[in-house]
């Protein structure tokens, strides 16, 4: 299912499957984007990495949500190429996201 919605501060391509009908979840994930041929979008991008950076899926749905896709990308690839060297990965990230959430 392809569906045009308003997602990290701007009108998002989602292709998933519904999971449920009431209330609506529909599933997003890379593969689907894939094998449709599109390019993965940044607000999924930046989920995965979010993921890796240790948030919680809840967070990383949340930040996501409410950060500009593309903005929160670049953050979240910058704390991913310097993970090494910072001490809270999670609390870097949150402190460069406070002026950028938009909801």
């Amino acid at each position: 299912m392809e569906w045009s919605w308003p997602f990290g501060g701007q009108e998002q391509l989602l292709i998933g499957v519904v999971e449920t009908n009431e209330p609506l979840v529909l599933r997003v994930h890379r593969s689907f984007y894939d094998e449709a041929g599109r390019q993965v979008p940044e607000f999924l991008r930046a989920y995965d990495g979010l993921l890796l950076l240790g948030f919680s899926a809840r967070q990383a749905r949340t930040l996501v949500q409410r950060t500009p896709s593309k903005a929160l990308l670049e953050v979240v690839v910058g704390a991913y190429r310097q993970k090494d060297e910072l001490h809270n990965p999670r609390t870097y990230v949150e402190k460069l996201l406070r002026p950028l959430k938009v909801a």
